[in-house]
This record gives structure tokens, sequence and C-alpha cells, in this order.
């Protein structure tokens, strides 16, 4: 898993007022899996983290099996919180390989989530 690497899409282009771009559903579920998110099959895919030493976090976001291809502002917004990051610029930054995995757990580690689980 350490082995692969994510290739930088283009940036997401946010600005006050502009509403947040649709992101396509199988380049997060990829680029996700790639940063620590573990993905189990169900009605709908949810992806847990898992820490880089394995250590099983409760970080859960899902994704629909519906047929659409782009998630909707709203559910780029949802998957922002589920993640424990502060906003959808910053998911868009992470869905998009412009934030790495050990970018996102400098994040944890900033956040009040994340300091009971390295105590």
């Amino acid at each position: 898993r350490r082995g692969r690497r994510c290739r930088p899409q283009e940036p997401p282009r946010l600005g006050r007022g502009v509403a947040v771009p649709s992101l396509s559903s199988t380049m997060i579920l990829k680029n996700l899996k790639k940063k620590g998110f573990v993905c189990r099959d169900g009605d709908h895919k949810y992806l847990c983290y898992e820490t880089p030493d394995g250590r099983r976090t409760s970080i859960r976001t899902r994704v629909s099996h519906g047929g659409k291809k782009e998630l909707s502002s709203g559910m780029v917004s949802a998957m922002a919180q589920q993640c424990h990051l502060s906003t959808t610029t910053q998911f868009c930054e992470f869905a998009s390989c412009h934030i790495g995995q050990g970018g996102y757990e400098s994040i944890l580690r900033t956040s009040d989530y994340y300091s009971h689980l390295s105590g």
C-alpha cells in the first residue's frame, strides 16, 4: 500500500462565493485508498481510515453506488466533515492528491480528534 503514489490532478479552483467543483467518485475512491482508507462494500462503499502503523480509527466516510459519477458539492462537504477536514477546499486538495497521507496525519495530529489516538 505504501508503494503506490498519487499523481496530483488539476487543483480545484475555489474562491469566495464560488461553488465547490464536483469530483469524480471513482477518483475519490482510488485516491483515498492510496492514503490509508480501507474500503468495505455494501449498499454504499464505506471507507474507514487506518493509520500508517495499522491502527483503525473512527474516521469513516461513504460514497454511494448510485449512477452519478460526479459527487455534488453537498456530498463533498459532508465527506470533508466525516474525514475531519476543516474545509471542502482542504478535502478537494486531499482527494486530488495535493495533500498526501503525511499531510493528512499532520492535520489529524493538530486536531482535537486525533490527540486521543496518540496517547
